[in-house]
């Protein structure tokens, strides 16, 4: 060892190299709500004002299948819930179109359930959605054909046509001829014969009876009101027994 050797400082020894960090572990994924399809109905009709026919009720049925986008949506309720947000938009549309036409409410399907889908988009993520089936319900159909045969007299004749083929069609089932009951003498239904047609059906063929109860030489006295039947005599009504009397 040389003399300046043993004055020489040692170098200090250098620390180790650390070890490389591992990376840290992939952040789980949110789990994504899968969708679901559901199918959805009026559970009672919704009322809808037609520019022609005035206040009806409209039914209407469909399919549509979405995304809920909140994760934490509980899967039992998510269904009802989506039928009653896309319900409660289906009402709020027909009440926007307000006199539209009732019979062009299934041409413009595609439009209203784009509104829908916007509308809801907040709570839902729609794929999509359809309306198969949108109409007045049975009793404003029935108001819909009485006011366009009031409408129209071409119309109320067919209608008034097709009740008289109908009555000839059950004399002859009863047996009769319909074409010698015609050529007797109705002088008590002549006096009384109504100046008008009525436009509900059931009416019409009331009166489509009383002319073929006429025709058979029967006064007629009323309408019993258990079967809908003529009666020619007081007391029981001679088709069904039920208690009847004239109306004064």
């Amino acid at each position: 060892m040389g003399f300046f050797d043993k004055f020489k400082k040692s170098e200090p020894a250098k620390p180790a190299a650390p070890a490389a960090a591992s990376a840290p572990a992939p952040a789980p994924a949110p789990a994504e709500q899968k969708a679901i399809g559901i199918k959805f109905g009026t559970q009672a009709p919704i009322p809808f004002r037609d520019p022609t026919y005035g206040p009806l009720y409209i039914n209407a049925y469909g399919s549509a299948t979405l995304v809920p986008l909140d994760p934490q949506a509980d899967p039992n309720r998510i269904v009802d819930m989506a039928k009653m947000n896309i319900l409660d938009q289906l009402n709020q549309k027909l009440f926007d179109l307000d006199n539209t036409p009732y019979d062009s409410l299934s041409a413009r399907s595609d439009e209203i359930c784009a509104d829908i889908a916007k509308a809801i988009s907040s709570k839902f993520k729609v794929q999509t959605m359809t309306i198969d089936s949108i109409e007045p319900d049975e009793m404003s159909r029935k108001m819909i054909e009485q006011k366009k045969i009031a409408m129209d007299p071409q119309l109320a004749a067919k209608k008034m046509q097709e009740a008289v083929e109908r009555a000839r069609a059950s004399a002859i089932a009863a047996g009769y001829d319909p074409d010698e009951m015609a050529n007797r003498p109705m002088p008590n239904f002549i006096a009384d014969a109504p100046t008008t047609l009525p436009t509900d059906p059931e009416e019409l063929m009331k009166q489509m009876k009383a002319i073929q109860a006429a025709a058979s030489g029967a006064a007629i006295l009323g309408f019993c009101e258990a079967c809908g039947k003529p009666f020619s005599k007081e007391g029981f009504c001679e088709n069904c027994g039920a208690p009847v009397a004239k109306k004064e």
